[in-house]
């Protein structure tokens, strides 16, 4: 059975880090700008993009600051002094090639919200606004990289960043000062999803700001389809 298994350090408390995963504004400042929380064993944890794209993950496990357990996946928060480790395990894909998708985009996509959680985190939840664009376009994930890649005004917006992942298929993560960018086109049954997320710290604009690059990307990659 395939895993991913993955190690952050972050500079908070283990509470604070428990509030990220937890509450609904926490999951809201780092993963999904859509985020419903009913706690406790029993509970679950509902997060989306969009309408149609929201799914609740059970909660099996709810030991506060120590460990979460919801759907196929388990964070384990581990005070280190100053700072705390979280460990992020998903498991349950099977070896099955129609896992194989599947487990090759949330491959991509982890380490980069891994690293949106640890941002967010230490810069403080309360501090935090993520502005997401999601679009379902008729165009392959390739031809919307290559359209992204040659907007002069996506560029622009990138020069002074440090890039902390990048995958050619669809997965990239751009690091500022004060604000943090992940994209990701992904095939999704012979579509392609595009969501770009920028997580802004110490801003209030972050409708404004949303606003502004969905325009940009409609100008780019044309409007959603469904």
């Amino acid at each position: 059975m395939r895993k991913h298994e993955l190690k952050i350090e972050v500079a908070a408390t283990p509470a604070e880090l428990w509030k990220a995963l937890t509450t609904a504004h926490g999951i809201q400042s780092w993963f999904a700008p859509i985020a419903r929380v009913e706690p406790g064993v029993g509970g679950g944890i509902t997060v989306g993009w969009g309408p149609g794209m929201e799914f609740t993950q059970a909660i099996d496990v709810w030991e506060p600051e120590k460990h979460l357990h919801a759907g196929r996946v388990d964070y384990y928060i581990e005070g280190n002094g100053a700072t705390t480790i979280l460990r992020l395990v998903e498991s349950g894909f099977g070896d099955d090639a129609k896992f194989d998708s599947e487990f090759e985009s949330t491959g991509k996509a982890w380490p980069v919200f891994m690293t949106m959680l640890k941002r967010s985190a230490e810069a403080g939840i309360d501090s935090c606004a993520t502005a997401a664009t999601f679009r379902f376009l008729d165009i392959a994930s390739v031809e919307v990289w290559h359209r992204l890649i040659a907007e002069k005004q996506f560029c622009d917006a990138l020069v002074g960043g440090t890039v902390r992942h990048f995958d050619p298929r669809g997965c990239y993560c751009v690091d500022f000062a004060d604000k943090m960018l992940s994209v990701f086109a992904e095939n999704c049954g012979g579509k392609t999803a595009l969501t770009v997320t920028w997580l802004l710290y110490g801003r209030t604009d972050a409708n404004a700001w949303r606003e502004r690059w969905g325009q940009l990307i409609d100008k780019t990659v044309g409007t959603e389809n469904t």
